[in-house]
């Protein structure tokens, strides 16, 4: 009497070996395609693109221009004068603010 014990064993283990294989396989592949894309890296092409992704965050501010409110004792001049330049930049507009 054959109840298909061996047969059935075979084709379990077939299909074991069979899995075991395309699991492989799909391994292989998947190392590949990793391989590739890390020979396919561009630093300068990947650098534009994220600075143009956010280019929000990292372009340059836009210019601060001082508005002194009208009633503020700051004059203009007072704001530019650091104590390295003080004495020219100060003589400078004070002479632009006799021609004007």
């Amino acid at each position: 009497m054959d109840y298909g014990y061996h047969v059935s064993l075979a084709q379990t283990m077939m299909v074991a070996v069979s899995a075991e294989e395309n699991t492989c396989r799909a391994e292989q592949d998947s190392l590949a395609l990793l391989a590739s894309k890390t020979n396919d890296l561009n630093q300068l092409e990947d650098r534009q693109a994220f600075l143009q992704q956010y280019n929000q965050i990292f372009s340059l501010p836009k210019k601060f221009d001082f508005m002194p409110h009208k009633d503020d004792s700051v004059r203009y001049h007072d704001i530019f004068c650091t104590n390295d330049n003080r004495e020219t930049v100060c003589n400078t507009l004070r002479i632009i603010g006799k021609f004007s």
